[in-house]
């Protein structure tokens, strides 16, 4: 109160009115760009008189003129509120200065931008956020140089203001034709479902570039669509629409001359805009819904008596409400949606715990199954809606309510005066409304039962640890529920394993994840799993004391994701442990690139990959994501020499163009080229004519000694040739034995119903294209393709 009595003796030269509006849409920004409610009411605590004297600019206008994200305005406002005096109509916006700008510009260099000052600050101004190191690993992941990932960037910077998850998307939907990964999903859907339909339909060129496709606006597209109907004389087709590279048997579309409209059994996956009505296939045109949303706030607030702001809370975030309502008038629908709404909810009331379960943050699927059976109207339920009045009224965000029906749905069936008794009870510990109030959306459960033990527990144990409210407050996420037996019980290991209370204050207050993320499971699992490998308690502890600056949850992934890597390149389980016990640290801060990578970047196999890392661990630090990885050295064991003098042992010419060809596609050791040779003339074959073979096809060395025995004899006691065939077509060797099998098996066959030479060369069955084999003999028998399937599907499939 004597805050408020403050800020009316400091009241500036502005109508009440004015100030009044100007405090709510302050409080609205703050809002849209996600602070979180304990910071609002903070600023609002502390600038009272700042948020009502200043007319601020829309949060789109801010995010879009500022260049920042909405997290990061969040941060920036909290730590500079004055700031907001300079974002008001009439006031000119540059981009902010950030942190996250050098660090954009340092990547920016890092990636081959020239020290130009124009073109550096353009590219960081498109830049939002921070990961763009990760984003453009992502890119390099899905198979691309980095050379060439490098020039996408140069040409279509946007493409890195796009989260890591989305990119991962559009590559996994466009994989190979994506030619600008800034587009939309729904955008690029749309177009590659039209463009499939109109290429079935034959009036489109079937090798239309994408990027041409993409550039087409809808109404081209539609325009494009109606002249082939009506030129082609085009029934209302039922094609299905399949994108490339994605086959999709559900999806039809219909299409008319006036009007067009698209069905589909998943409308998520289809979003096409009606050119009759406006409406789309996610929803409806933003007209029609302001109009319906004024009719159902009418009705609620003037015909059925609820309280002004929780009709319009309910009209405003209940969308797929509106969208069931419309659809009740239409084919109705005119210039006067309002009227007609208002007249159909004149003589048929709704349900009204739809709209108002919906606005609460649930989702039909989410609140259907509690829909009271006899009820429609919700002053029937007293006691749903006292105590949703009692949080509404306490300070809990009504979107956020939703939360806790869906968590502790019996905290709605209690008496009169009971919740409000509860968190009367909460603050007598010594919790404020906005501390108590982030507590129950993050964890509903506090107010089920009497006072939550453990959840007191825990706030006692921090604050003997020094850790006030506030500080737990800023470390958790209203989206996030929490279990906080759980987070007891990370502390008592701690405590276990030999942490101090002082280390443990110092630990927590650098990494509060270790503590709070998913309620410290990530935490427990990290332990167990170091336990698992034979870490004793004290080296965990020592661990966790040097903790890198990096979130729990990555560093969780980048361990196992080393240990993969080494039992991929087959470690010896020993080995790996040692490695784990001995640089759990180093492990987790490093996210390795894949193993065939590693092998493909370094020239190196998966033995001698396994001996280098056992005897240097930190190599590791030189192979993660965005660096780039050179070949390793050959040792003396792996030296050229070796290969070279195999090489002239089996007859090659000395610096000759076919030697040079020979050691750059041999992979091994001199010895192991050796153990192969062996292995073929062992099988039956003259020594003489092994070298002939190397000569010819020398790749056929590159492959296991038990390969090659497996391939030998399964040409000789599966297919009945014998072992000297090998000497006129050494490359038998390189094909697999499911391919050869196949051929020899179709041959067999059509030899036998006398539709091919009875003399042809193996060679000529086994080498010759897929295509031309099929066409050339298989096709030329009634029932040769049958078989074919067949033999295909027992020798790949069983």
């Amino acid at each position: 109160m004597s805050q408020i009595c403050s800020m009316f003796l400091q009241f500036p030269q502005i109508e009440v009115t004015k100030f009044i509006s100007n405090m709510r849409r302050c409080f609205s920004i703050l809002n849209e760009i996600k602070m979180g409610f304990t910071e609002i009411g903070k600023i609002v605590q502390s600038q009272p008189l700042l948020l009502g004297s200043i007319a601020l600019k829309s949060t789109n206008t801010l995010l879009l003129n500022l260049k920042i994200g909405k997290k990061e305005l969040s941060r920036y406002i909290q730590e500079n509120p004055q700031e907001m005096k300079n974002w008001v109509f009439g006031r000119t916006l540059g981009p902010l200065q950030l942190e996250e700008n050098l660090t954009s510009k340092k990547f920016l260099l890092d990636i081959g931008f020239v020290e130009n000052p124009n073109k550096i600050t353009e590219a960081v101004n498109q830049f939002q956020g921070n990961g763009l190191q990760e984003r453009f690993d992502c890119i390099i992941e899905a198979g691309l140089d980095h050379d060439e990932v490098c020039k996408m960037i140069k040409r279509y910077p946007l493409i890195l203001c796009q989260s890591k998850k989305l990119i991962e998307m559009k590559i996994d939907l466009l994989f190979g034709g994506l030619p600008k990964i800034s587009c939309g999903i729904k955008r690029i859907k749309h177009r590659v479902f039209m463009y499939n339909w109109l290429k079935d339909q034959g009036t489109i060129d079937p090798e239309l570039v994408m990027i041409h496709l993409r550039k087409l606006n809808n109404a081209s597209i539609l325009k494009w669509v109606s002249s082939n109907i009506a030129q082609n004389h085009l029934r209302p087709s039922r094609t299905p629409l399949q994108p490339i590279g994605y086959f999709l048997s559900s999806y039809t579309i219909e299409l008319y001359n006036t009007k067009t409209s698209f069905k589909t059994e998943k409308p998520e996956m289809l979003d096409i805009t009606s050119t009759s009505t406006g409406r789309n296939g996610g929803g409806t045109s933003r007209v029609i819904l302001k109009e319906a949303q004024a009719a159902l706030l009418e009705y609620l607030h003037c015909t059925r008596g609820f309280q002004f702001m929780d009709a319009e809370n309910m009209s405003k975030n209940s969308p797929q409400f509106l969208n069931k309502l419309l659809r009740s008038i239409d084919g109705k629908l005119d210039k006067d949606i309002g009227g007609l709404l208002s007249r159909y909810l004149r003589y048929h009331p709704i349900n009204e715990f739809e709209p108002f379960f919906e606005s609460l943050g649930l989702k039909p699927s989410e609140y259907i199954p509690h829909l009271p059976c006899n009820l429609m109207f919700l002053a029937d339920d007293g006691l749903l809606l006292h105590n949703y009045t009692v949080l509404s009224s306490y300070g809990v965000a009504r979107i956020k309510i939703g939360k806790i029906f869906k968590e502790a749905r019996e905290v709605f069936r209690y008496d009169f005066e009971v919740l409000l008794s509860k968190l009367q009870a909460y603050e007598e510990l010594g919790l404020s409304q906005f501390a108590l109030v982030k507590f129950i959306v993050c964890s509903p459960c506090i107010l089920v039962g009497d006072v939550n033990v453990p959840f007191v527990k825990l706030l006692e144990k921090l604050k003997c640890l020094g850790f006030k409210t506030h500080w737990i407050e800023r470390n958790l996420s209203e989206d996030n529920s929490y279990s906080w037996n759980r987070i007891l019980e990370v502390l008592r290991l701690f405590n276990e394993m030999g942490c101090s209370n002082k280390q443990l204050v110092e630990l927590l207050g650098q990494h509060p994840d270790i503590l709070f993320e998913s309620s410290g499971e990530r935490t427990l699992s990290l332990i167990g799993f170091l336990l698992k490998f034979g870490s004793t308690r004290s080296q965990i502890c020592s661990m966790f004391l040097q903790f890198p600056q990096i979130q729990i949850v990555q560093f969780v992934l980048n361990l196992r994701k080393c240990v993969l890597v080494l039992n991929e390149i087959e470690m010896e389980v020993a080995e790996i442990q040692k490695i784990v016990c001995s640089h759990p640290l180093l492990l987790g801060s490093c996210a390795l690139k894949s193993t065939n990578s590693l092998l493909s970047y370094l020239k190196i196999g998966k033995k001698r990959l396994s001996r280098y890392i056992q005897e240097n661990p930190e190599a590791l630090k030189k192979w993660v994501l965005g660096r780039r990885v050179e070949p390793l050295p050959d040792s003396e064991e792996d030296s050229k020499g070796k290969r070279v003098k195999f090489l002239l042992d089996v007859g090659f010419v000395e610096n000759s163009n076919k030697m040079e060809v020979a050691l750059k596609l041999f992979r091994g050791k001199g010895g192991e080229l050796q153990d192969r040779f062996n292995c073929l003339v062992n099988a039956g074959l003259n020594r003489q004519d092994v070298c002939d073979m190397i000569k010819v096809s020398p790749q056929i060395l590159n492959q296991q000694r038990d390969v090659l025995q497996m391939k030998i004899d399964v040409l000789v006691n599966h297919l009945g040739y014998p072992v000297s065939s090998l000497v006129n077509f050494p490359s038998y060797l390189s094909y697999t034995t499911q391919r050869v099998k196949l051929r020899v098996f179709m041959y067999n066959w059509l030899r036998g119903q006398g539709t091919i030479s009875p003399t042809l060369a193996l060679s000529t069955v086994i080498a010759m294209a897929e295509k031309q084999f099929l066409s050339q003999y298989v096709n030329h028998h009634p029932c040769g393709p049958q078989v074919w399937h067949e033999l295909k599907s027992k020798l790949y499939y069983v």
